[in-house]
């Protein structure tokens, strides 16, 4: 437990966010802080500063930290198929409003095959980019993300679902008549798009840049799912996935693109240097065997 709650003050850097996660009290996060140092000789944090920083030696206590955890959970693992029923917990990172894998219809079927296991979803908070770095931490176990090109040397991954890139744009658009539209045609126009780390954003920006056309990004909005609503109010145009279009396009002009995109696709990643729990190896077999 002590090293527990070290590593999460560690990841965090902060004791309140530690305690808030771990759900405990803030001095109880400190106790067993301040056990762990006086039973291993060493200071884990420098505290002398507004913002805690770990020391030499708490840097070094990381990596064991985060070892020492997962062996633990390698035996609670061995334990529980003994008992013939898989226990303990799998963290899943997701991107919010990405509907093309049904991820609660995928907790449904784990829940009923696993009901002692639970799962913890964390919303992505900088896209594919921010999963991608919780994986390499072990923030998280497994995470459903949107890749382009070829897929990282830091990841496991395996597709799950593709959909194709739409144009979206105003129904007064200048080009709103056009059976199929350039990127070129769109040199001049302000785009509504998700910020940079976002799966979407890399394959447009690669598209354009690809083409040797720039475009100016007016407005980004964290939800991909809220991007159509801007373009119904004739802030700009939007390249976005198809199944976003088809559950927000009331009011707006789907046009198809003379260029091919690539897909927006969705994988089900993990990192290739941490071996999995046995929990997330099962809900990793019930997301393959679903889709």
């Amino acid at each position: 437990r002590q090293l527990e709650v070290f590593w999460t003050v560690a990841r965090e850097l902060s004791f309140t966010r530690a305690a808030e996660r771990l759900l405990t009290a803030q001095s109880a996060v400190s106790a067993q802080v301040r056990s762990l140092e006086r039973e291993l000789g060493v200071e884990l944090f420098d505290r002398s500063r507004r913002r805690i920083r770990l020391t030499p030696a708490g840097a070094a206590l990381v990596p064991r930290a985060r070892e020492t955890m997962d062996a633990l959970q390698a035996v609670r693992d061995s334990a529980a198929e003994l008992r013939d029923a898989l226990t303990g917990s799998v963290t899943v990172g997701l991107m919010t409003s990405v509907t093309i894998v049904d991820v609660p219809a995928l907790i449904g079927r784990f829940h009923a095959l696993h009901p002692g296991v639970r799962v913890r979803l964390r919303a992505a908070q900088r896209g594919t980019a921010g999963l991608v770095d919780d994986l390499a931490t072990a923030e998280i176990d497994l995470a459903f993300l949107a890749l382009a090109g070829v897929i990282p040397r830091s990841l496991r991954a395996t597709a799950l679902a593709s959909s194709p890139i739409r144009l979206l744009v105003p129904p007064q658009h200048r080009l709103s008549g056009r059976a199929a539209v350039g990127l070129a045609d769109l040199e001049d126009d302000d785009f509504i798009d998700v910020p940079d780390g976002y799966g979407a954003r890399r394959i447009v920006d690669e598209g354009f840049a690809a083409a040797g056309v720039d475009r100016q990004v007016l407005i980004e909005v964290a939800d991909i799912g809220t991007v159509a609503q801007y373009v119904q109010q004739g802030l700009g145009v939007a390249l976005l996935p198809e199944f976003v279009v088809d559950g927000s396009a009331a009011g707006v002009r789907t046009l198809p693109l003379r260029e091919s995109l690539p897909d927006f696709t969705v994988y089900l990643a993990r990192s290739p240097d941490r071996k999995p729990s046995a929990a997330a190896e099962a809900f990793a077999q019930v997301v393959l065997a679903s889709t």
